[in-house]
């Protein structure tokens, strides 16, 4: 395999793992989800401490998506369309990734497909570190931030649900 080759099969490795945890969110595929991440991944999330390891990341999931069939019994559809990706080498073994997403939501869906088009409710920006982990390329620390918001925006939980989970409070990274 040439450098330029194994180049070219890391990005795409690196670009999958991301592919695969915003499918899996959009499927509420909390185990698929996972799969992108290392063990002991970092995720950092707007107006949250960080959350560590598969267990906290699993946890803020089940809490979002419980609060989501609370509103409507098919929860919510979600779609985060991939844009922008650019992954850098950085060693060997490890590399980094800036990409964007749109993201569209219709928090009452009913369960009829198609649903009407909603305006994006946010643009954002993941900045992820990436390990070559025995089981391929996995993300290590991710981080949304976002870039834009619409009037729509609404799924952050609230300080109270936070607090079950005890993610609110600042972490170092």
């Amino acid at each position: 395999m040439t450098d330029v080759s194994a180049l070219t099969a890391m990005q795409c490795a690196c670009r999958q793992a991301i592919s695969l945890y915003l499918v899996a969110c959009d499927r509420k595929d909390i185990n698929q989800l996972l799969q992108a991440f290392e063990r002991d991944a970092v995720w950092i999330r707007p107006g949250m401490g960080p959350m560590r390891g598969h267990a906290e990341i699993r946890a803020f999931f089940e809490a979002i998506f419980k609060k989501h069939a609370a509103i409507s019994s098919h929860g919510h559809l979600t779609r985060h369309c991939l844009t922008t990706v650019s992954i850098t080498a950085l060693e060997p073994k490890r590399a980094s990734g800036v990409s964007y997403a749109l993201v569209y939501r219709d928090a009452t869906f009913n369960g009829i497909l198609p649903t009407a088009m909603p305006e994006p409710e946010l643009v954002v920006e993941y900045r992820d570190i990436f390990v070559e982990a025995e089981e391929g390329w996995r993300i290590l620390q991710h981080e949304a931030r976002h870039i834009f918001r619409s009037k729509l925006w609404g799924q952050q939980l609230s300080t109270d649900e936070l607090a079950t989970l005890n993610l609110d409070e600042e972490k170092p990274i």
